[in-house]
């Protein structure tokens, strides 16, 4: 009897938390979109069957994935939740990131708390750690947008910046 009752509840629990990651990512994006279209002069956005939204008008192009979207603490010092969401800017030689977004609770609402520079690309979140792949090669060089190019590294975030912990 005992697992017939906790069974639809646990159901009725993960239910819940999707619906709410849901609409978080939603936000997410949406405040990001925003955020892209700010950087360009007369820019449109487009969002494909996949949910990956572009941005751009003759000069900047960006791209927004969904599933770039990361929740957890990434700056320890903030007691609200947070979400991190990269903006991707296409090159000649492919997608780079460009924007990062640190976005807090606000009530039912997101807002942006930081805004990173860094051609990072981040792999997760957790107690204020960032996992990330950046790339090993300066920008000046041919080998910069290599995909097989690249360090795993762990930082933390200290104001605006990106500081290095601790390579993989």
């Amino acid at each position: 009897m005992k697992k017939l009752i906790f069974l639809p509840l646990t159901i009725l629990v993960v239910m819940s938390c999707t619906q709410n990651n849901d609409a978080l990512k939603h936000k997410a994006l949406s405040i990001a979109t925003q955020f892209a279209l700010q950087k360009t002069d007369q820019g449109k956005a487009f969002t494909d069957s996949n949910g990956v939204v572009s941005v751009g008008d003759s000069m900047a192009r960006f791209v927004i994935d969904p599933g770039r979207v990361f929740s957890g603490l990434a700056d320890s010092a903030s007691k609200n939740s947070q979400v991190w969401i990269t903006i991707d800017s296409i090159h000649e030689q492919g997608l780079m990131p460009d924007y990062h977004l640190l976005l807090e609770s606000d009530g039912d609402s997101l807002k942006i708390a930081r805004v990173i520079r860094s051609d990072a690309r981040i792999l997760g979140i957790n107690e204020g750690i960032i996992t990330a792949e950046v790339p090993t090669h300066d920008p000046s060089s041919p080998l910069y947008y290599c995909s097989e190019c690249r360090d795993t590294v762990l930082f933390k975030l200290k104001g605006e910046s990106l500081i290095l912990a601790t390579r993989r």
